[in-house]
């Protein structure tokens, strides 16, 4: 009987949709906010209060890649589990998400990781609270600005690509969130990797919220730009191109529809759709 209220219960709003005013929408997009809040919260609070010192048995990257594990599988099936400006703008600009919600979503990250970072300064022992900047993504002296920003763009473009690559409607199940209980894992490892390469010379930041968050946390704005640009290009960047050329769907037809069309749909092919449109004229 229980199984039976579950599938007769009335389905989820869609999040490519611009929301009604209605109260299962409102209620929907309270429970988003409070996902992306509470998601990336965490992650920062985690952040902020693990200080193991200069040999660490874990190391940070490796510990912050397995709670963004975590946050995938609990917050995953209510918000996408985006805690990320930049992935949200990937869903925007492939019209799986609205810019109402993608805007809702990006607020509570930021408020989350403002939150985070200083829940984890109250929270947290002597030497946490006494580090100046805690929780800042802050840049190696030894490399340049431009520098920083490259890394940062690189590294995003990683990062966002496996988002777009396993939830790609044309790609075999197997490979995408069909196979959901492997993209939590994917996505961690991928984090560690990228958060272990580039983390000792930018911070491995990836995510403007959470730098933005530990700003405000610690009311210091310098060089936070390059979090915020870097991130966001490395995101446009990666979604263009894979629409374009590594989805098996790609094609210059179905980038126009993507850019005109109100009722553009995900998985249909609209190269082969073309095709189909040129025999009947001939």
């Amino acid at each position: 009987m229980a199984s039976n209220l579950v599938r007769e219960y009335p389905p989820k709003p869609s999040m490519n949709k611009f929301p009604s005013c209605n109260l299962q929408h409102m209620a929907y997009m309270a429970r988003m906010f409070l996902a992306e809040m509470l998601g990336l919260g965490l992650i920062l609070f985690v952040i902020v209060i693990y200080q193991p010192g200069d040999k660490p048995a874990v190391p940070v990257s490796l510990v912050v890649g397995a709670v963004f594990a975590w946050v995938i599988c609990v917050f995953g099936p209510i918000s996408g589990a985006q805690v990320n400006p930049a992935v949200s703008l990937a869903l925007i600009l492939t019209r799986r998400l609205s810019v109402v919600h993608g805007l809702i979503c990006v607020v509570a990250q930021i408020v989350g990781a403002t939150g985070g970072v200083l829940l984890g300064r109250v929270a947290g022992p002597a030497n946490v609270t006494d580090v100046p900047n805690v929780g800042m993504t802050i840049r190696n002296p030894s490399i340049s600005v431009s520098q920083a920003v490259g890394l940062e763009v690189f590294a995003t473009m990683v990062l966002v690509g496996i988002v777009l690559a396993v939830s790609d409607e044309f790609r075999d199940k197997s490979w995408t969130v069909g196979n959901l209980s492997a993209f939590p894992l994917m996505f961690g490892i991928t984090l560690f990797l990228l958060a272990t390469v580039v983390g000792p010379y930018t911070g491995g930041s990836m995510n403007p919220a959470l730098s933005l968050g530990g700003a405000i946390a610690n009311a210091n704005f310098r060089e936070i730009w390059i979090y915020i640009v870097g991130p966001l290009i490395g995101s446009l960047i990666v979604t263009l191109g894979y629409e374009l050329l590594l989805s098996d769907g790609a094609s210059l037809a179905r980038l126009k529809a993507l850019a005109t069309e109100s009722n553009f749909d995900r998985s249909k092919n609209y190269c082969l759709n073309r095709h189909d449109d040129e025999e009947e004229d001939m």
